[in-house]
This record gives C-alpha cells, sequence and structure tokens, in this order.
C-alpha cells in the first residue's frame, strides 16, 4: 500500500506525457501481476483434481479390500455367520488373510 501512495505521489508531480507513460507501465505491471495469479491458480487446481482423484481411487480400493474380509468367512466356511457357520473366537471381528505357500 505505501509503495502504491508512493507511486501516486511521483505521478503527481509530472508531466502529462510522463503521466500518461507511468500509468501505462504501471497497468502493464497489474496486468502480468494477474496473469501471474491465473497461471498459479490454474496450477493449483490442476493439482487439487489430482489429489481429489487419488483420493477417491483410495477410498475406492479401501472399500473394496473391506468388501473382501467381510466376505471372506463367509467364503471359508461356506455359509453366512447369520447362519452360525463362524467359529466363535472370529464372530464379529476382522480377520487377515495370508496366502499360503502349496
Amino acid at each position: 500500500m505505501r509503495d502504491m501512495v508512493e507511486r501516486l505521489r511521483t505521478l503527481g508531480n509530472t508531466t502529462m506525457p510522463e503521466l500518461v507513460h507511468g500509468a501505462a507501465n504501471e497497468i502493464e505491471r497489474l496486468r502480468a501481476l494477474a496473469d501471474g495469479w491465473c497461471d498459479q491458480h490454474q496450477r493449483d487446481s490442476a493439482e487439487l483434481r489430482a489429489l481429489c482423484a487419488a483420493r477417491d481411487e483410495a477410498r475406492a480400493e479401501r472399500d473394496e479390500l473391506r468388501a473382501r474380509i467381510d466376505m471372506a468367512p463367509t467364503m471359508i466356511y461356506g455359509q453366512s455367520a447369520a447362519a452360525g457357520g463362524m467359529p466363535y473366537s472370529l464372530n464379529g471381528k476382522r480377520v487377515a488373510l495370508v496366502p499360503l505357500d502349496d
């Protein structure tokens, strides 16, 4: 803000051609500044879209893995937990399945 006030004071002590030239320079400076902000906004927006897509993909993968884990006891015992097919020690608990080498 001080910088702007100082520029206005300087411009107030100049002739009309110098004033017009100074104003034109200031306009170009501000345009370049605004263009820089627009470019930064576009880069930030692209980065945010990429981050959101990665987050959504990770959530979908997490949900798929949770569904597979929830179905694992049913697939192991061939019947649903509601039918009493799971051993008592696994009732209401999550289990991790690890492939075993044959």
